[in-house]
């Protein structure tokens, strides 16, 4: 597979959209904004992308989900990708002590409050205007809704832009693979249960997703945590 996303990055298909999603980006290289980089293939590709396209250091949010949520190899793991892509990066790792508790792998709503009023707050004390995020209109019904526009503005009035709106899974492959991009070593485990095209990074033991059978997912994943008391 891996020769099959490096012939693919050499085709004029890919090549082109490499250069609208870089056209984007640039749109809004001049308006005070941050990558909102989770870890994930399209988050990582998305941060390489900008980087490779603004001259300038980039800021970086990312989210900590908390121990019971990313166990700490995987976090750790996922940090050292971030950091991999430049020296240009401003990373600001935010989280809630909330999460850092058994009670965030079923208390959904907790996690929302957390992560949505954290947010809010970082973009305010930052003056951000603009929002970078990996979004692609492939990947479920509810993000191809968002993706389908290349932006929208959130509540608080930033403006969210998704580059990487129409590219496909290979599209993502194909340009972490040509660009060398470091990913978190747990995608190896997941592309044996999915395979490639539906391998995706999400929190562990997180009830919010046990009809999609997410718990049995982590107990194969991660046979050394322990499920929710």
């Amino acid at each position: 597979m891996k020769r099959l996303f490096l012939e693919w990055a050499k085709t004029r298909i890919f090549r082109t959209k490499v250069e609208d999603a870089r056209n984007i980006i640039l749109r809004y290289a001049n308006m005070r904004f941050y990558v909102a980089v989770s870890g994930g293939k399209d988050s990582l590709a998305l941060l390489h992308l900008v980087v490779h396209t603004i001259e300038k250091p980039i800021d970086v949010f990312h989210w900590d989900h908390g121990p019971y949520l990313m166990p700490r190899k995987i976090e750790n793991d996922i940090l050292e990708c971030i950091k991999a892509i430049s020296p240009r990066i401003r990373l600001h790792v935010l989280s809630s002590p909330k999460l850092f508790s058994k009670e965030a792998r079923w208390n959904y709503i907790m996690w929302y409050r957390a992560f949505y009023g954290k947010l809010r707050s970082f973009t305010k004390k930052h003056e951000f205007k603009v929002a970078f995020l990996g979004l692609r209109e492939e990947e479920s019904i509810s993000r191809r809704r968002r993706a389908s526009k290349i932006c929208e503005r959130d509540s608080s009035g930033v403006l969210l832009v998704y580059p990487l709106h129409s590219w496909t899974w290979l599209d993502v492959w194909a340009y972490i693979f040509s660009s060398n991009i470091r990913y978190p070593k747990i995608y190896d485990k997941l592309v044996r249960i999915y395979g490639w095209r539906k391998a995706r990074l999400v929190t562990f033991y997180d009830k919010e997703f046990e009809h999609f059978g997410s718990i049995e997912i982590s107990k194969y994943l991660l046979p050394e945590e322990k499920e929710i008391d």
